[in-house]
């Protein structure tokens, strides 16, 4: 016994230091900040340390992630207490939510299914880059997490827990809430179920659902009042909410009959369900991700180990047919819901939605880790681990770089910003994605994206020409130029052309 509990602890510690430096390897090696989504963030927690206190409705602010304030409150305190310099307080940051997933998770489940599933939100390559980035989404995970805790942990749970992370959220990240508030509409809806049907697998106190669920509506509702109306939130119509409600509605019930069938069935033909679960669920992925993203072979193949991967943790989850895990199938499949609304809405953006969705999804699955199947469940986090590895070298390394790849930047591309916010004052630069998220988040800078740039000056890079200029979410065009004639400025890798 004391030799299995050393076993799970190395295990664990080990899960524990490598979850931590893979997401510091970007920083380690680029000296720099990673992520399109994070110059926001960064350009706001700078205007808090030095004009506080100020309005969040400034125009010193980017004018988008001030909306949802908590990241870059943390990060302007974390850097005025320990005086030290943004990107160094985001690398502390990142350390502490990796330790803050995994710590919880591994509270949750206990022995061995604690370590796997520690393993499993660790190494996750989605969720690797939304918390490595620090962005408000990789921060909102922990907040989610612990709403889950609170949700799953048998026996007493102080209501300071349930209530602080279900408060903040709302003011953190709006797709994160949005999901919070998915999983608990779901479980409320299996609890109003029970009482026609018995849910023999339910074991869910609905009283802290309720108990998450207010104090959560009544936090969005202020943020809506007080920030989000003069955000991407206005859009919000009272039939996108419904069409919103209906999705999540049916894929709830869906999530419900496939928990009751997965307790009933006999071990034989829930096997084979299983099987068949695995197919079909990795071909609609190749075709959706065919559909949404028209990638490449390298790309798609990247993305199928992701997909086949996490399928194989979800099916280690239902074959278990553990109480956690079983109730994990309608949390999935709600999510689910929600992604194909966004699709089906066509609401601006939904690519980059769909496939964060999938970083939820994994986070659920490494909830529902059960003790039960302990081989399956110990070969699926082996497999799940080593495609995470894989697809983050492949990625990393730019051999399928629309999977993450130009989350990285190099200093050149950070000074050659401040330069043209300094010295092209009035001016409006064309150029990617990657470089005009920087250029518009941290230095405010007009920027327009390839590939239609009028007449506007084109800041182009090498890698444009190799790997392609990042248009939109999964897809690039590659860049061809000569650097002869009209360049006004060059940091001996990007070009600023006239």
């Amino acid at each position: 016994m004391e030799n299995k509990n050393s076993a799970r602890l190395v295990l664990l510690t080990t899960a524990l230091i490598f979850s931590i430096v893979i997401r510091l390897l970007p920083y380690l090696a680029n000296s720099t900040f990673f992520s399109t989504d994070i110059w926001g963030v960064v350009r706001n927690t700078h205007v808090l340390v030095e004009h506080s206190p100020i309005s969040l409705n400034s125009s010193l602010f980017d004018g988008y992630n001030n909306y949802w304030p908590t990241t870059a409150i943390e990060l302007s305190v974390l850097s005025t207490l320990l005086g030290a310099g943004v990107l160094y307080v985001v690398e502390i940051a990142v350390s502490a939510i990796t330790l803050s997933l995994t710590t919880v998770l591994f509270s949750l489940k206990k022995g061995w299914s604690g370590v796997l599933a520690a393993i499993v939100a660790g190494s996750a390559f989605n969720i690797v880059l939304m918390t490595g980035a620090y962005t408000k989404e990789g921060y909102a995970y922990t907040m989610l997490m612990i709403i889950l805790y609170t949700l799953l942990k048998p026996g007493r749970v102080h209501p300071l827990i349930m209530v602080i992370p279900a408060i903040a959220l709302p003011f953190t990240h709006h797709l994160t809430t949005l999901v919070a508030t998915v999983i608990l509409y779901s479980t409320i809806l299996a609890w109003v179920i029970s009482f026609f049907h018995q849910l023999e697998f339910f074991r869910i106190d609905p009283a802290r659902a309720i108990y998450i669920a207010v104090p959560l509506l009544l936090s969005q509702l202020a943020q809506y009042l007080l920030l989000g109306k003069y955000s991407t939130l206005a859009v919000a119509t009272q039939w996108l909410a419904l069409s919103l409600t209906s999705y999540v509605t049916v894929f709830s019930v869906i999530g419900i009959a496939i928990s009751l069938v997965t307790v009933r069935l006999k071990a034989p033909v829930l096997r084979f369900f299983t099987l068949v679960f695995l197919a079909s669920a990795a071909a609609i992925s190749t075709v959706g991700s065919l559909y949404i993203y028209m990638l490449d072979y390298e790309t798609l193949t990247a993305t199928l180990l992701i997909v086949i991967s996490t399928l194989l943790v979800i099916a280690g989850n239902v074959y278990s047919r553990e109480e956690t895990s079983v109730t994990s199938i309608i949390w999935m499949t709600a999510i689910s819901g929600l992604a194909i609304f966004f699709i089906g809405e066509e609401v601006p953006g939904y690519e980059s939605i769909v496939y964060r969705v999938v970083g939820f999804i994994i986070l659920i699955a490494s909830v529902g880790f059960a003790g039960r199947s302990k081989w399956f469940q110990r070969v699926s986090a082996a497999v799940f681990l080593v495609a995470s590895v894989t697809v983050y070298a492949l990625t990393m390394t730019g051999l399928t770089p629309t999977l993450g790849w130009y989350w990285n930047y190099r200093e050149s591309e950070v000074y050659t910003g401040r330069f043209l916010s300094e010295k092209g004052i009035g001016l409006t630069v064309c150029s990617d994605v990657k470089q005009s998220m920087m250029l518009s988040g941290l230095y405010k800078y007009d920027a327009t994206n390839l590939p239609s740039c009028s007449r506007s000056p084109m800041l182009i890079y090498g890698y444009m020409r190799d790997k392609g200029a990042l248009v939109s979410v999964g897809r690039t065009v590659k860049i061809w130029f000569q650097e002869v004639g009209g360049i006004v400025f060059s940091n001996g890798d990007g070009f600023l052309i006239i």
